[in-house]
């Protein structure tokens, strides 16, 4: 199983990696303007999202050959960023296409068939790299959430809880058509927006059982998924406005909403971090002082 789903993640990214390359080295496959592959910033964002790509291979081959070498923040952290970026997107590919339609709802300079492409080459890395995870963490560490209550963190995660309510409120009007953000949306645009929404309410609410001793497996993922999504979304929102890309948020209201959920995602990540990291910390030292008790003087 952890060779095929490795095997699933390496070929799905083979079609985003083929265009990027195309994309690089000058051939407009997919841009109906070739000039707007000179678009600001458009470069150092290909190479960027390639190497992304590249790094979620080397992610697969990891995770399916099951070895615990690594430190644990070298998986943790590209599988947290990469569960942000992909989770939505497996949730919202298949209805998305049908609402528009099957081929269209791709950025304007983009032809139409670009984004169910990518996207559903994301879909598959997403159910490929979420199962290899799934399994690898639950080989190398075992679920120690939900038995131990953080103050701290139950703190964190109410703060948090006001930035995730304005980024899901602001997700919500723009799905509505109450705050303009540069013209009329697509209807899967409007669904992945209310799905980023769902995924903010449901990591805090995770967030709030784990760190308050009373999490459950379930808790514990919806707390993972939302915090990784409102975190890789965001810092991709804030990065493109501030590079003044041509994907910069057509808005102040996007581009700071795009803010607040980097910092929300990034706090409400550590908070839980600390709660799962917490109790597997107290039984190591408990069970040190054991062992001091009973050893002879």
């Amino acid at each position: 199983m952890r060779t095929a789903l490795a095997t699933l993640v390496v070929v799905a990214t083979l079609p985003y990696l083929v265009l990027k390359a195309l994309w690089l080295t000058g051939h407009a496959v997919g841009v109906p303007d070739p000039a707007f592959l000179a678009s600001p910033g458009l470069h150092a964002a290909n190479l960027v999202t390639a190497g992304m790509d590249a790094v979620a291979i080397l992610l697969a081959v990891v995770l399916a050959s099951g070895t615990r070498r690594p430190p644990a923040w070298s998986v943790l952290l590209p599988g947290w960023v990469g569960a942000g970026f992909l989770v939505p997107i497996v949730l919202t590919t298949a209805p998305g296409l049908l609402l528009d339609g099957g081929v269209a709802g791709g950025p304007e300079p983009l032809a139409p068939w670009v984004k169910p492409l990518v996207h559903v080459g994301f879909t598959l890395q997403g159910i490929g790299l979420v199962g290899l995870f799934a399994g690898y963490a639950w080989r190398r560490w075992a679920p120690t959430a939900g038995r131990v209550a953080l103050p701290w963190a139950r703190t964190v995660v109410r703060l948090a809880a006001v930035g995730a309510a304005g980024f899901a409120g602001v997700q919500v009007a723009q799905a509505a058509g109450l705050v303009p953000d540069g013209g009329p949306w697509s209807a899967s645009a409007a669904l992945a927006a209310v799905v980023k929404a769902a995924l903010a309410v449901g990591g805090v609410v995770g967030a709030h059982e784990v760190t308050a001793g009373r999490g459950r497996r379930g808790h514990l993922v919806a707390a993972a998924a939302g915090s990784a999504s409102m975190f890789s979304w965001g810092l991709y929102g804030t990065v493109m406005t501030a590079g003044g890309t041509v994907f910069a948020a057509s808005s102040p209201v996007s581009g700071l909403a795009a803010l607040v959920a980097l910092l929300t995602g990034l706090v409400l990540g550590l908070a839980v971090l600390g709660a799962v990291a917490q109790p597997a910390v107290s039984e190591v030292s408990s069970t040190s002082a054991s062992k001091q008790v009973r050893s002879p003087v």
